[in-house]
């Protein structure tokens, strides 16, 4: 997960330095010389990406500025682009993100709602043959607008992948729970018990790196749970509840020892399934 994690920062961050650039293009090109204020946000991105990363060759500039040159164009696929983006991680904003394109019903063009597409249209508003408003600074107010949202995606990312991960690991946790579940109504005690102390292990790791913990030890069922309760995930409490869990597993894991009783796994059990839904 962290690498997808990680592959889908960059291509948001791509999408936000993309469109950063589309806005300077089209500023620069309608009015070299003013903006400034209009322009000073994406130049203050790019020079923090070149102070992140090292710089990229003239000719790579050179070549990606010749392929943003048609604004309508470049503008229009990175719309494209975007718009599933939002969809999918704010979909608070997207009716927002939509709108700041292009307001579906309206019964008069005005400056609050003339969008993007009304820009690229050419379309303009005048009044004794003069413009109302500058289109061209509508169109880097809310483009402008469009990106912020598109970058505050970044910061919702993480937890909407931590969301699912931890989804997937509930429902998988739920089958493997029934499994075994379904071992200890079999009588086959020490596998049932040795499942459920599996699934104990993994939730435990999990907490490990959720709380983001340095752990070097082999990754028993103890240390993990020393480590939790020594960097205060959980009080003792509940420390000496999961090593109680962790008793029983080794019990079942060491056939030299006496045998698990049906009622020691089945109470394991359903302290299991109490810690991997109740302890995050």
């Amino acid at each position: 997960m962290t690498d997808k994690r990680l592959e889908l920062r960059k291509a948001i961050d791509d999408l936000v330095e993309r469109g950063n650039m589309i806005m300077l293009i089209e500023l620069t090109e309608k009015h070299p010389t003013g903006f400034k204020e209009a322009a000073a946000s994406p130049k203050k991105a790019a020079k923090a990406k070149a102070s992140e990363t090292p710089p990229p060759s003239t000719d790579s500039i050179e070549a990606l500025i010749k392929q943003l040159k048609d604004v309508p164009r470049s503008y229009q696929e990175w719309y494209s682009e975007a718009l599933p983006v939002i969809r999918q991680t704010l979909p608070d904003r997207y009716d927002e993100f939509r709108s700041l394109y292009k307001v579906e019903r309206r019964k008069e063009l005005n400056v609050e709602n003339y969008g993007i597409a009304d820009y690229f249209a050419g379309l303009s508003i005048t009044h004794l043959g003069q413009p109302t408003f500058d289109i061209l600074t509508v169109f880097a107010t809310k483009f402008r607008r469009q990106v912020a949202i598109l970058g505050s995606a970044l910061v919702r990312l993480d937890s909407i992948l931590s969301d699912i991960t931890g989804v997937l690991e509930a429902d998988l946790f739920d089958t493997e729970l029934d499994a075994a579940a379904n071992l200890l109504k079999a009588k086959h005690v020490r596998s049932a018990g040795i499942v459920g102390g599996v699934i104990l292990e993994r939730h435990l790791k999990r907490l490990i790196a959720n709380h983001e913990i340095t752990f070097r030890k082999t990754a028993t069922l103890t240390n993990l749970n020393d480590a939790l309760k020594v960097n205060a995930v959980y009080d003792v409490p509940q420390w000496r509840r999961i090593q109680l869990l962790a008793d029983i597993r080794n019990l079942c894991g060491h056939s030299g020892d006496r045998e698990p009783t049906v009622d020691e796994v089945e109470d394991m059990l359903r302290g299991v399934t109490h810690v991997v839904r109740s302890v995050f």
